[in-house]
């Protein structure tokens, strides 16, 4: 899964790298480019 600065002046990051920085170069926070939904059997 990749993430992307919230600010966007940063390029792309893995979860790896994202959760060992923290934050962006750009002082943006990581967000993830998509979320997958749980399925109704989690509920």
């Amino acid at each position: 899964m990749n993430y992307y600065s919230l600010n966007k002046q940063a390029p792309k990051s893995t979860f790896k790298n994202a959760v060992i920085k923290g934050l962006a170069p750009d002082k943006g926070l990581y967000f993830p480019e998509s979320i997958s939904p749980l399925p109704k059997v989690f509920f």
